[in-house]
């Protein structure tokens, strides 16, 4: 018994098809073109926080109050080197309260923040502060 010829490579008479050369190119099985993967992105080294350092404790309730202070002074200069001499005159008003780690640096704030008294002095200073710069504003000197 003859082989059954398949019905998709014979013609309308049952001739066998002669495929092109394109045609056998196309149904032949090519491999894929072997696309190499990206090298993986290099993970950025991330540097624990220094053990010991040295930080201003007063630093940033001044600048906190000069903030909260600023927002509410219509008349005054906002720009960043005007807010700056306001924390630089403010700061210079008070002892060096410094700390050398994180513990240090958090007792400290802590304290003066706890402190009334200190908190009154921060207030008075910071205002005494905007006062000058506002009344001698330095700018892009």
């Amino acid at each position: 018994m003859p082989a059954k010829k398949n019905k998709l490579n014979t013609d309308f008479f049952g001739r066998e098809k002669k495929t092109s050369v394109v045609q056998r190119f196309i149904t032949e099985e090519t491999p894929a073109p072997q696309i190499p993967e990206p090298a993986p992105a290099p993970v950025p080294e991330i540097a624990p926080p220094p053990k010991y350092y040295l930080k201003n404790a007063m630093e940033d309730a001044v600048i906190d109050e000069a903030r909260a202070a600023l927002k509410h002074m219509t008349d005054m200069c906002r720009c960043e080197k005007c807010f700056y001499d306001v924390c630089a005159l403010a700061l210079n008003t008070f002892p060096a309260s410094y700390a050398t780690s994180e513990q240090g640096e958090l007792f400290r704030k802590a304290v003066n923040l706890l402190n009334a008294e200190t908190r009154n002095k921060i207030v008075a200073a910071v205002f005494d502060a905007i006062t000058i710069v506002k009344e001698n504003p330095i700018h892009g000197r």
